[in-house]
């Protein structure tokens, strides 16, 4: 498995569990429920929102992801390249 995705796994577990909770602390502190109509509601926007935000928190931070694992991918490219052009004496000399 490629350590990235491996990433990418956590990074999306994290985001349920961190906007997952400052999403409900958020609803909690700011909504009453009278009835039990109200609590639904509040508790299915809850869910939305923090849905809405996961959503776009992750795909955010998988991009950052894969930016490094370009810029990994090309240093390593480079490195490789370097290494092939210099003579095998050259170290020696």
């Amino acid at each position: 498995m490629n350590p990235f995705s491996i990433v990418k796994s956590a990074i999306s577990i994290g985001a349920i569990f961190g906007v997952g909770k400052v999403v409900n602390d958020i609803v909690a502190n700011n909504t009453t429920a009278v009835t039990k109509a109200d609590a639904l509601k509040i508790t299915a926007g809850g869910l939305l929102i923090s849905g809405l935000v996961v959503d776009a928190a992750t795909e955010r931070m998988h991009g950052r992801v894969d930016q490094l694992q370009n810029w990994l991918e090309k240093k390593k490219e480079q490195n490789s390249e370097v290494k092939e052009s210099t003579p095998p004496n050259a170290a020696e000399a």
